[in-house]
């Protein structure tokens, strides 16, 4: 799967979320196939996809598994989203952050670079 694939189904599932919609498997899936520039995948596939690339986790959730996001990828993504923030309100006009190796944030700006 490529990351478009992979960007649809997390957005599919965050907007879920964001519309108090909690998907099954059978319900994504379906949802998905509605789609028509989303590629065919078998129930399976999307779950394999889901669990190993996408690293999401079921829960039960009124009986039924629910996919959720796991903690420290959740986590990342607020830590990103506060830094962006952050660097917006002191006027950089930020395009996207990036963390080097050493752990080092970069900012990428519009204008010129940024390292910290």
């Amino acid at each position: 799967m490529d990351s478009f694939g992979e960007g649809v189904i997390r957005r599919t599932i965050l907007q879920g979320y964001q519309d108090k919609e909690y998907f099954t498997i059978d319900k994504l899936h379906k949802k998905l196939q509605d789609d028509k520039n989303f590629p065919k995948l078998s129930k399976t596939t999307l779950y394999r996809i889901m669990k190993r690339q996408l690293k999401f986790k079921f829960l039960k959730f009124h009986d039924k598994p629910i996919p959720f996001e796991r903690n420290d990828i959740s986590a990342a993504r607020h830590k990103y989203l506060r830094a962006v923030r952050k660097y917006r309100h002191e006027d950089y006009k930020v395009n996207r952050i990036c963390y080097d190796l050493m752990g080092k944030i970069m900012i990428i700006s519009t204008i010129q670079l940024f390292c910290f």
